[in-house]
């Protein structure tokens, strides 16, 4: 018996130290990862040394904040696109001449007209000695009032403007 282990002891030995080299590489192979996991871990936690939970709680103090602002855009949206239907959104402006052997385009017709259609038409007639305003209110487009040619060209082209 003695002699099967003498003759067996270098081929144990060996085996041994195979076992041994292998057991070396896996410890260092795994210290390797954990060293980038700990370096990882502490880019995560930064420079100031806080803990994962205190980042976390932090991360989710901004989502709510975030939450917060995201609402109040939307209640001021809301109420923006509740004011738009009353808000003046179409002009237009024509300039001519109201009466022969008056020059420079003194007269003019203004339209302002809000999403619905609703508006007044300004006209102004200039003449030699005096110069007339006029307001005619407009409702779905038209006037209760009649329109002259200048004014009706005017509320067409306020009217063909994108809201």
């Amino acid at each position: 018996m003695e002699q099967l282990v003498t003759e067996y002891l270098p081929l144990i030995f060996v085996a041994l130290v195979v076992l041994m080299v292998i057991s070396l590489v896996i410890f260092f192979r795994a210290y390797l990862k954990f060293a980038k996991l700990n370096s990882h871990l502490e880019e995560m936690l930064g420079a100031d040394g806080h803990d994962l939970t205190s980042l976390v709680n932090k991360y989710l103090e901004t989502v709510s904040e975030f939450k917060e602002k995201a609402a109040d855009l939307d209640t001021r949206l809301t109420n923006l696109e509740n004011w738009k239907a009353h808000a003046l959104q179409k002009v237009a402006l024509k300039r001519y001449n109201a009466f022969d052997g008056v020059g420079g385009d003194q007269s003019f017709s203004l339209a302002l007209l809000k999403g619905n259609g609703e508006g007044v038409i300004l006209s102004g007639l200039y003449g030699r000695d005096e110069t007339r305003v006029y307001a005619k209110p407009v409702k779905d487009g038209t006037s209760e009032y009649p329109l002259s040619d200048e004014e009706v060209e005017t509320l067409k082209a306020a009217s063909k403007m994108d809201d």
